[in-house]
């Protein structure tokens, strides 16, 4: 039950991933010829916190999935910062 657990999660970290990517790749694409794209980057906050949230998760069970969310986060950092004003 626990592996299924543990697969269960890194497919949705894995899925979260690919999401925060969509969304940076979603400012350089016109959202008239791909209409999705533009829902998706409004769910940024969203994934993002997400990711965040399973970054923390991977560290505290001590697992190396955690890069892949943290690398996702930080190719996109220049749209973390805009999107975020200190």
């Amino acid at each position: 039950m626990r592996k299924f657990v543990k697969n269960i999660l890194v497919l949705i970290n894995f899925l979260l991933v690919i999401l925060l990517l969509i969304t940076y790749l979603s400012t350089r694409i016109n959202p008239s010829q791909a209409w999705i794209l533009a829902f998706i980057a409004l769910a940024y906050p969203f994934i993002l916190v997400l990711n965040i949230v399973f970054v923390f998760l991977w560290i505290i069970f001590r697992k190396w999935y955690f890069l892949g969310s943290l690398i996702a986060i930080l190719i996109g950092w220049n749209a973390l910062k805009s999107s975020i004003q200190v």
